[in-house]
């Protein structure tokens, strides 16, 4: 009995579209609708149009990608240019497109649970002519993207992501391909959104995009340019292999439809069936179900971040307005621990002591919890080191040591007799008061930044906000400093 697996999800909004191409445009090849079809994949992920190249399938797209970045140029009976580490799980095209650059791949292992590339193995079989980790987004699931992104930098690769199941999908909270190295997309029969055949590359180095844009079409130089405009460059210059991958108008214009449908219907239709399977299937003998990496998360980090933010300004400001009106009209002065658990008596007596100590304990345990390895992360991130509290010392050791060192100094400063730390404390939030404006401004840059950001860019109100905000605390940060030079202090 023969069973269809699968059909594609087109119907008369995609039949209009190509009857349209052929009775009205009458260009079947590269051309205008392929360039619009482009500039809006480039609008849906947040990127510039240069930097989107389409073809004509997704092994296409891995196949020039790989190209674009592989040492030295590609001929035929040429030595291996270099070689690729990928998953052993995965389509055969991952493995072809590597081959057909006259690369060599690598398989390695995957992780048992998400069945993305184990980057521990990965590790033992890098070679010294490796130039590229090709993850594989299995099941639209972008797992451990940032590890690899970190593995990478680490060793010196380009990334390749082989998003063929991944188009829409999101890594906390930012489109796959909205951000990244090499991102390969498919639009077979059966993927999120189809042309009947296709794929593009998003490139983020503008010149492998290029590259890519001429490959497409045999390497003439500049060709895509002139049939976009509707010319053509009959004075070919080609100075590099090349292949015959473009995406036609005629699939352009159903893609450019089936784009159309995707946020509305294909997604929410999509993630129905994947609850209905996994509903289905949890419980069942000898089934293991994956794990997936949920895009809520991002959710539920900003209703967690949002929220303890109000509540941390909340709670400032009742300090604020009681120390105002209690503790400034009593001549209540606060210059050490000891001064703030007196201050407590009126409210709970002789357990004032034991209450203000018992909240020390724990805001101690929480920072010593929290702030090493924040610093840590940060200072690891910056210079490329292996970072993670997941990591061992063998694995991270930079990582955990700095961690050891915070909380080893901050125990013998604390512990040292005669040390003054409630100064410490009060020099410490100047510092951070003086740094606080500096690194804001640099926040506020990257996260306007397209190429960094993509689609999760700040808007231009939040930038005017971010702005005014870096604008009052320096302000604040200046007066500060007028005032303490004029003798009043704190």
């Amino acid at each position: 009995m023969a069973m269809r697996l699968s059909r594609s999800i087109v119907g008369e909004a995609e039949a209009e579209a190509v009857r349209r191409v052929i009775v009205e445009d009458g260009y079947l090849g590269i051309g205008a609708e392929t360039k619009r079809f482009e500039e809006e994949l480039s609008s849906y992920l947040g990127v510039d149009p240069d930097m989107v190249a389409t073809v004509n399938s997704g092994t296409a797209a891995l196949t020039i990608a790989v190209d674009a970045v592989a040492p030295g140029r590609f001929a035929p009976g040429a030595e291996v240019r270099g070689s690729v580490l990928v998953p052993s799980l995965t389509f055969v095209s991952s493995f072809q497109a590597i081959t057909a650059c006259g690369c060599r791949p690598i398989a390695c292992e995957v992780l048992p649970n998400t069945v993305t590339i184990d980057l521990k193995d990965a590790e033992k079989r890098l070679a010294k002519d490796t130039f590229a980790i090709m993850p594989v987004h299995y099941a639209s699931n972008p797992w451990h993207l940032g590890e690899v992104y970190d593995f990478a930098k680490k060793h010196g690769l380009r990334v390749i992501e082989d998003a063929a199941h991944a188009f829409g999908c999101k890594y906390h909270g930012r489109k796959i391909g909205s951000f990244g190295d090499m991102v390969c997309f498919s639009f077979d029969g059966i993927k999120n959104i189809t042309c009947g055949e296709g794929g593009f590359v998003v490139a983020f180095d503008r010149e492998a995009a290029s590259v890519m844009q001429d490959t497409r079409l045999l390497s003439v130089q500049n060709d895509t340019r002139a049939r976009f405009k509707g010319e053509r460059t009959w004075d070919a210059d080609v100075s590099r292999q090349g292949w015959r991958f473009h995406l036609s108008n005629i699939m352009a214009a159903i893609g450019r439809v089936q784009l159309s449908r995707f946020e509305k219907e294909f997604v929410p239709a999509r993630k129905h069936l994947a609850a209905l399977y996994r509903e289905l299937l949890t419980g069942v003998q000898g089934v293991e179900l994956l794990d997936q990496d949920p895009e809520d998360d991002i959710v539920l980090q900003r209703i967690d971040t949002v929220s303890g933010s109000l509540a941390a300004d909340v709670i400032a400001g009742f300090i604020i307005i009681t120390t105002g009106t209690v503790l400034f009209p009593a001549g209540i002065q606060i210059s050490d621990a000891a001064d703030a658990a007196r201050a407590l008596e009126p409210i709970a007596g002789q357990w004032s002591t034991v209450l203000f100590a018992s909240g020390l304990v724990a805001a101690s345990f929480l920072a010593a919890c929290v702030l090493p390895g924040v610093t840590s992360s940060a200072i690891c991130e910056a210079f490329g080191w292996e970072r993670g509290a997941d990591r061992s010392w063998d694995e991270a050791p930079v990582y955990r040591g700095i961690i050891t060192a915070i909380i080893g100094i901050s125990a013998v400063l604390v512990l040292m007799p005669g040390v003054d730390l409630f100064q410490i404390m009060m020099t410490s939030q100047v510092i951070n008061g003086v740094l606080l404006p500096v690194v804001l401004v640099f926040q506020v840059v990257i996260a306007a930044d397209r190429h960094i950001m993509g689609a999760n860019r700040n808007g231009r109100v939040w930038n005017v906000l971010t702005w005014a905000t870096i604008g009052v605390i320096t302000v604040l940060t200046v007066v500060m400093f007028v005032l303490q030079a004029m003798g009043y202090s704190a």
